[in-house]
């Protein structure tokens, strides 16, 4: 055999295998960054909910990608504006994340024996739990209430401040509800609402 055709059959394979890893980075499949909506009770243990006397919520979590931190903040609304912020917590992670946010309030009272909530947040993971213990002033007795969460998954920007759950107490018994959890904080006579961000 030549030098002719050896180099001919040299450069067809190498063409062969660019084509084909051409290919294969083209339909690689982009890993979708994600938050959405989960259960905290779910199956069986769905009856045990009413008997913790509890509000609660949850939403899963998956990201690959730049950001190093997943952090959570919540507000505290008052006749449509912004009264208090804090942070719940903050998980660092290396290139991946992924697990439950999941939140729960309960009424408790304090020394002066008024009512207050007592807000307990965790992120599940494989890697263990991080838990964030806070409380916090409940609304006035006689309004009603609901609660709201995400109920599609939403593509994580970094930087993004997402509302992934709700607590909002109005007058009356009519509340027209809307798609965002923002509107419905701001038209509320009170409101809690929880936010996780990426950075």
């Amino acid at each position: 055999m030549n030098k002719k055709k050896v180099l001919k059959i040299v450069l067809l394979i190498i063409c062969v295998a660019l084509i084909l890893f051409g290919i294969r980075y083209m339909t690689k499949s982009k890993h979708e960054n994600i938050i959405g909506k989960s259960e905290l009770f779910e199956g069986k243990y769905k009856k045990l909910e009413p008997h913790l006397e509890i509000i609660s919520g949850c939403v899963k979590v998956d990201y690959e990608g730049e950001g190093k931190k997943l952090k959570s903040i919540y507000e505290i609304w008052e006749n449509g504006k912004v009264k208090n912020t804090g942070n719940l917590m903050e998980v660092d992670f290396k290139e991946e994340i992924k697990g439950e946010f999941s939140i729960s309030l309960k009424e408790v009272y304090d020394d002066d024996n008024d009512s207050e909530f007592k807000m307990i947040t965790v992120f599940s993971q494989e890697e263990g739990n991080t838990t964030s213990i806070q409380f916090i002033d409940k609304f006035e007795s006689g309004l009603y209430y609901e609660m709201k969460k995400i109920e599609k998954d939403k593509e994580i920007e970094l930087g993004e401040k997402i509302p992934v759950w709700l607590l909002y107490a109005y007058e009356g018994e009519n509340f027209e509800s809307s798609e965002s959890m923002d509107e419905d904080a701001k038209k509320s006579k009170w409101a809690l609402e929880v936010k996780l961000i990426m950075e």
